[in-house]
Parts: structure tokens; sequence; C-alpha cells
């Protein structure tokens, strides 16, 4: 009985709405151009899904090794520092540099990244932008961190960047001046770090939203109120993820519950849906698994939270994805196929429940205030060694040209007494 009451409690994972105090709400329908709807290329063939999902494992593998990466770097600098000849003014400064970097852990830095993609949410609200900007600003930040280490590159700076580059790449663009004027930000701040972001991106610009996704299924449903207009909203569906697909066949019926629903309860489980997205994209889901089924972990959790299981339409959906993944009939009709597929995608979803529950816990904001803090003195430090040095550096080629000129205005002054020219 308590199981059942937790299963059909609210959702077990949900973002808290608020907004970012940057001037006044900034209504960005002005900037919006007149352009019709072209569905986005399937994901399934996207770069979205070849380089940039990752499993758990993975993801530990690469953030370690970067941050080890970040800090090599900062221990070349302090040596090369140490190496100066102002070295010995120089070694505190050193060992607090070392000591700074090493006491930021991995953890600690994961902190400070899920800090700033809170922002990027709160600067989306602000900023009226969509929510598929919101989803390809959170991810390019992901995705730069999974190359760059917080250790070296400020992410302050490229959740701006970030931001803006979004906009853009979704058709929302707000030129550099304007944005950097609500942001109250230098525009050198922000496009200085735009062709940084996008090395780190792999110039791979086209995110798949869950966003989006969600809005598929929730057509399902509507669909599935009316006779025959599901198949009629198939192309649609199909673009959207790799779960809403077209079907050949009539697909199995949806729970009574979904069939029957006013539109006012399919707006109220949208919108927790939706909540319900945004705690995901907080966490590594959208790292782990395809929008498709962040969508539907999201809708699952909403349906569940009004007591609502929903096998049928968890039936529905494995049945469309074998009659476009596969031609054979009998694959296609196979009820074990179906039940291993419906029994991996509840695997699946169960999943993204657990890292959505992680992405809906509060962040301590004065820790990582103290934790980002501890980064900005040890990048400031290293970027202060790598200026010494440098300055060290152009100090002794000055000094090794000046000898150079010496020692050859001394052999041309020697040569002319020999040869008894008078120089003048």
């Amino acid at each position: 009985m308590k199981r059942n009451a937790a299963r059909n409690s609210l959702p077990r994972y949900e973002a808290s709405s608020c907004s970012l105090k940057i001037g006044s709400s900034y209504n960005f329908s002005s900037y919006r151009s007149s352009v019709k709807f072209v569905p986005s290329m399937d994901f399934a063939n996207s770069s979205h899904k070849s380089r940039w999902m990752f499993t758990a494992d993975q993801l530990v593998c690469m953030r370690s090794k970067i941050r080890k990466e970040g800090l090599a770097s900062g221990e070349r600098s302090s040596k090369s520092a140490k190496g100066s000849e102002d070295c010995n003014a120089g070694l505190i400064d050193n060992d607090i540099t070392a000591t700074s970097s090493s006491s930021v852990s991995l953890e600690d830095q994961l902190k400070v990244l899920r800090f700033y993609e809170r922002q990027i949410m709160k600067l989306c609200a602000t900023l009226n932008y969509p929510p598929k900007v919101k989803a390809t600003a959170i991810m390019y930040l992901k995705r730069f961190y999974l190359i760059h280490s917080c250790l070296t590159h400020d992410p302050a700076r490229l959740m701006l960047t970030s931001v803006y580059l979004a906009g853009k790449i979704e058709e929302s663009y707000i030129g550099a001046e304007e944005f950097c004027k609500l942001m109250k930000q230098d525009p050198k701040a922000v496009l200085g770090s735009e062709v940084l972001l996008l090395q780190g991106l792999s110039f791979d610009l086209i995110i798949h939203s869950p966003y989006r996704a969600l809005q598929g299924l929730i057509e399902e449903i509507c669909g599935s109120r009316t006779a025959g207009q599901a198949g009629d909203n198939k192309d649609l569906l199909s673009s959207h993820s790799s779960l809403v697909m077209s079907t050949t066949s009539p697909p199995p019926p949806l729970e009574d519950a979904l069939s029957t629903a006013s539109n006012d309860q399919i707006e109220k489980w949208r919108l927790r849906s939706v909540s319900a997205i945004d705690a995901l994209m907080l966490s590594d889901a959208p790292l782990q698994y395809p929008p498709g089924q962040l969508a539907l972990a999201a809708l699952r959790s909403s349906l569940r939270a009004s007591g609502i299981p929903i096998p049928k339409f968890l039936h529905r959906i494995v049945c469309k994805s074998l009659s476009m993944s596969t031609e054979d009939q009998d694959m296609r009709d196979s009820v074990d196929q179906q039940a291993h597929q419906i029994n991996m995608l509840v695997s699946a979803l169960d999943d993204i429940d657990r890292l959505g529950a992680a992405g809906s816990q509060k962040v301590d904001e004065e820790e990582v205030r103290a934790i980002d803090l501890r980064l900005k003195t040890m990048r400031a430090q290293s970027n202060a060694e790598t200026e010494d040095v440098a300055a060290g550096e152009a100090e002794k080629a000055e000094r090794r040209e000046a000898k150079l000129r010496a020692r050859k205005e001394k052999q041309a002054a020697s040569e002319a007494r020999i040869l008894g020219v008078v120089q003048q």
C-alpha cells in the first residue's frame, strides 16, 4: 500500500521555476523571424547520437581525464614561473595555486556546472526564449566541459556564450550588442569565447530536444481520441525523436484515462512533464539517453503523479518503434520481441527517473560560490603566471637580440679598422 502511494505521489523529479532579475522580462517576439516549420533531421542519423551519447562509465572516465589535464596545465604554469628570473617572489603564490586546484574535486566541478546550467534556465526564461533554446544552450555547456575543464575555462563566461549561440542556431537570434546589454556584460566577453565554444563542440550545433519530443507524445494522446487522427500525425511524430514513429498497422489502444482525457487534463500533464524534463536537463540524462526516451520518462512521471499507469501506452510506443526499425512483419508482430523491447524501455525509463531525481536536487549556492571562487582564484593565478613567463621570455629574447646586435657592431668595427675604413 505504501509503495503504491509513493508511486502515485507528486513527480519524483521536477525543477522548480524561478526568474532571474536582470532588468525586466524581455519581449523576444519582435526578434523572431517568420519562417515556416521545417522538421528536424532524423535523430538516428544525427551527430547528436553518433558523437555525443555516452554511458555513465564513459562520462566518469572523460571527466576524470579532463580534470587531470587541467591540473597538469596548472602545474606546468607553476613550474614555468618557478624557472623565471623572479621565481623567488612567486613561490608562495605557486604553492597556493597548486593547493587550490587540487582541492577542487571532480564532484565540486560538477556542482559548479549544474549551478550554471540552472542559470541558463533562468536566463532563457528572462529572455522569453522558447524551450528549444534552453535545451540547446544547456547541451552546449555540457558538451564543452566534456572536452575542457573548469580549471582552465570559466563556465560563467561560457554560459553566456552558450545562450547567445543557441539563440542564433535555433532561429531566436538577439544581436550581440542587445544581448550583452540585457546581460549587463561587455560584448567582448561573450563574442571572445564564441570560437572557443564552437571548437569545443566540434561544430556539432544541432541538438535534438526532449521538449519537442514531448509535443509528439502529447499529439499521440490527443490523436488517439479521434479515430484515424493518430495516423494523420505520424509524420509529425516521427520527426520528434527515435521513439515516436509511424506504423503500417493499427496501433494498440491506449489506457481509458488517456483516450478519454479532456484538453485541460492533457495540458496539466504536459506542463508537469515539462517541469520533469527541466530536471532531467540538469542531470547527465541528456548525455546518456535519446530525447524521445527523456520525454517519455517525463510524461510517465507526470501521469504516475495522477495515478495513471501507462503499460498500454508503452506497448503502443514499442509497436510503432518496431514498425519503423524493421520490415520483418513476423518480428514486428512477435509477442516475445515486443515484450523484450518493453522490458528494455522500462529499464531505461527507470534509470532516467533516477537521473531526474538527482537533477531535481537543490543546489547549495553558498557552497557552489565558494567552489567557484577557488576556481576563479586558481585560473587568475595561472593566467598571471603565464603572463609573467611570457614577459620573462620576451625580456630574455630582447637581451639576446641586444647582445647579438652589439656583437655584430663590434665585429663590423674591427673589420673596418683592418681595412682602414673610417666609420661614420
